[in-house]
């Protein structure tokens, strides 16, 4: 990402003192270039001094002196997925050694979190108050068949009728500064290009894009019990949530998908929680 579009990004969310998460993260190894990271970590905690800034890693590059380096620049929390070796069938004796292996290389301690056999793996590494989240699952079964872009994985359904929120929860923006509806879909990818919402390279602001009819519209789409249009159709991420299937506790959302614009102060209580 340019230096120019993640300077306007931040800037944006100065202005409104942006208190909660936000997310260094997107099909990338964002730890594989240590000087620009920790430059962005540092930039993003000097303008956002209350926000938690989360950074996303496979875990390939870390060390203890790099993690120390994270810490220092304002990292609150990093989240380390153990990525098996392509075309590898899932393997907890694989993920349990990496997990000791990284947990050696840390000079941490582990903590156990949750534990599903053949399913998932997650656990804390602990020391001097910082956690670090590590964790897995199967892909095949459980992973995420963004936006319909990768065939056989994940769960497999004919067509979705849960409600989906994550247009409204997420501000999603790629390296080239292009905005996407959710973080499921790629700015870079072929199958999604038609999905761009908005652009913060071309002078759009974060505003502009999440206000903006574009993205109201995939909200407006998405906020209903009924069939979804593609590439939302094929897409399974949290349709299990509890709240989803039940049109009765969307009222508190309306506000987000209106077509009339909404005064910040309206729309705040909802995201005071995110």
């Amino acid at each position: 990402m340019s230096d120019a579009v993640f300077s306007s990004f931040v800037e944006d969310l100065r202005l409104i003192d942006y208190a909660h998460e936000l997310h260094f993260v997107g099909f990338n190894e964002p730890l594989m270039h240590a000087e620009n990271i920790l430059a962005r970590i540092a930039q993003a905690r000097r303008a956002l001094p209350r926000a938690s800034l989360i950074v996303f890693s496979n875990g390939d590059y870390l060390d203890r002196a790099y993690l120390d380096e994270l810490v220092a620049a304002g990292m609150s929390a990093l989240i380390v997925s153990v990525h098996l070796a392509p075309e590898k069938p899932y393997s907890e004796e694989a993920v349990f050694e990496r997990i000791n292996r990284l947990a050696r290389g840390l000079e941490m301690m582990i903590r156990p979190v949750q534990y599903m056999p053949g399913a998932f793996i997650n656990v804390q590494l602990v020391r001097d108050g910082l956690d670090v989240t590590v964790r897995q699952f199967d892909y095949q079964k459980y992973g995420s068949n963004r936006a319909s872009s990768l065939k056989n994985v994940g769960p497999q359904i004919d067509m979705r009728t849960a409600a989906c929120l994550l247009p409204i929860h997420q501000f999603v923006l790629g390296h080239q500064g292009k905005a996407m509806p959710c973080c499921t879909m790629m700015s870079d990818d072929p199958h999604n290009a038609g999905h761009v919402v908005g652009d913060l390279a071309s002078g759009a602001s974060v505003f502009d894009v999440y206000a903006g009819a574009a993205l109201v519209a995939w909200r407006r789409s998405l906020f209903h019990v009924g069939p979804k249009r593609a590439p939302c159709d094929k897409c399974a991420d949290n349709r299990g949530a509890p709240d989803l299937d039940n049109a009765a506790l969307y009222e508190p959302w309306a506000n987000f998908v209106s077509l009339e614009p909404q005064a910040p102060a309206t729309m705040s209580y909802v995201c005071s929680g995110r």
